[in-house]
């Protein structure tokens, strides 16, 4: 069992709940890291938050960065499995991240036959929507991860979320922003996984987004799981979490879900 209090390279567990009724999982956006999960934890009252920490940023910066899903998947699955089966547990993804909490759950359930209790997916499309696979048949289209620093840093402007005075910072973008959220579009920038057969999944799932954000279909999530699911608009663009209104109404979406 984990050590109350000690997180391994993989998870940040900032405010460790040993009597929490269900743990929750945040998979973070690309090029983010584990930490704003992660203090999550001090606003949840009977769910033990835990981030998940990849390596090449925060303090695991000294190790190589990884651009293959299934070398994330695999250990982190693996982790829970062996030391977080004692109770039940759930995965929250923003953007990047929900392609990393359907790969960890379709991971559990294949190898361990488990679930988790609840998947909250945020801002981002379903593994198999038509955007994905339009996007990977368009051959015209540049890949995300070969754009120049200038056209980056122009994206993440639009998407929100970073500090003005980040963005103006070009040393501080091409340095130490821009590695980890290249490496990132590169190991998802044309992921996209076809349905095949039964759906996947049988736990509850609820989709997120900002009402200002770009139309990411959200009820296609629907179609990954036979369980309940239910979709929920947040005032906001991409990162309408970041805004105090809406992480408390998130807080009690959540909540009222997983206890």
């Amino acid at each position: 069992m984990p050590v109350d209090g000690i997180s391994s390279a993989w998870f940040n567990n900032l405010h460790p709940r040993p009597e929490a009724e269900c743990r929750l999982f945040c998979f973070p956006w690309c090029g983010g890291g584990s930490q704003f999960f992660a203090r999550w934890g001090e606003d949840f009252a009977n769910i033990e938050v835990l981030g998940i920490r990849f390596p090449g940023r925060e303090n695991r910066i000294k190790e190589s960065m990884v651009s293959d899903i299934s070398k994330i998947i695999t250990p982190v699955c693996d982790e829970i499995a062996k030391n977080y089966f004692d109770k039940p547990f759930a995965f929250f993804g923003h953007s990047m991240g929900t392609i990393f909490c359907y790969e960890a759950a379709a991971y559990l359930k294949e190898k361990y036959g488990k679930e988790p209790k609840h998947i909250f997916f945020s801002a981002e499309y379903a593994p198999h929507s038509k955007v994905r696979k339009d996007r990977l048949e368009d051959k015209t289209l540049k890949a995300l991860h070969e754009y120049s620093d200038v056209e980056l840093i122009e994206r993440i402007g639009k998407h929100g979320g970073t500090p003005k005075m980040f963005l103006e910072n070009k040393d501080f973008m091409v340095n130490t922003f821009l590695p980890p959220y290249r490496n990132d579009l590169k190991m998802i920038g044309m992921y996209y996984r076809p349905m095949k057969g039964k759906k996947q999944l049988s736990c509850p799932v609820t989709a997120f987004d900002g009402d200002r954000d770009v139309n990411h279909h959200l009820y296609e999530f629907s179609e990954i799981t036979s369980g309940r699911f239910q979709q929920m608009k947040f005032p906001g663009h991409h990162f309408y979490l970041l805004k105090e209104d809406n992480t408390k109404r998130l807080r009690d979406v959540i909540t009222r879900a997983l206890t």
